[in-house]
């Protein structure tokens, strides 16, 4: 249990700690390799063997340093691998950010393209009328005023 607490804790320096400074990123992989290594002795404490034990202390620091060169190097190449994944998604960021600027402004160019063509068509000094283009179904979708007035129909029964 002392093992996964050392382990949760050390991650969680770690981690915060490489995104920051190069100071910080020194300091997250000593405390990360420190404690792989102290796990390691944690769980050999936890051992129970029927003959005596000792740890050699140079062999104990070589350990110690070869975790803290293995944390380097993976912590390293997760921060190459975050910092290159960044830079993509900040990319396709400003690319989403372009294409939702383009879109705003054709819903725009639209929405005025469709104002003057319904003011047109309404003010129209001729009878106009937009028709559906089935066949089997021949029915008028839109008429202006002009058009009722010229054939004495109101636009309901014109539309119906």
């Amino acid at each position: 249990m002392i093992s996964i607490g050392v382990a949760l804790i050390a991650s969680y320096v770690a981690a915060s700690a490489s995104s920051k400074a190069h100071f910080w990123v020194t300091g997250g992989v000593i405390s990360l390799g420190a404690a792989i290594w102290a796990l390691q002795f944690i769980g050999m404490l936890a051992f129970e063997l029927p003959i005596p034990m000792s740890y050699d202390i140079p062999i104990a620091l070589l350990s110690l340093l070869i975790a803290v060169l293995v944390s380097g190097f993976a912590l390293r190449t997760a921060n190459v691998a975050l910092e290159k994944r960044a830079v993509e998604l900040t990319k396709s960021n400003a690319l989403l950010q372009q294409q939702m600027q383009e879109r705003v402004q054709a819903e725009n160019s639209l929405r005025e393209s469709e104002e003057r063509f319904r003011a047109a068509f309404e003010q129209a000094g001729v009878g106009m009328a937009l028709r559906d283009i089935d066949p089997r179904k021949p029915r008028w979708l839109r008429v202006n005023q002009k058009l009722c007035d010229i054939l004495g129909y109101t636009r309901e029964e014109l539309l119906e």
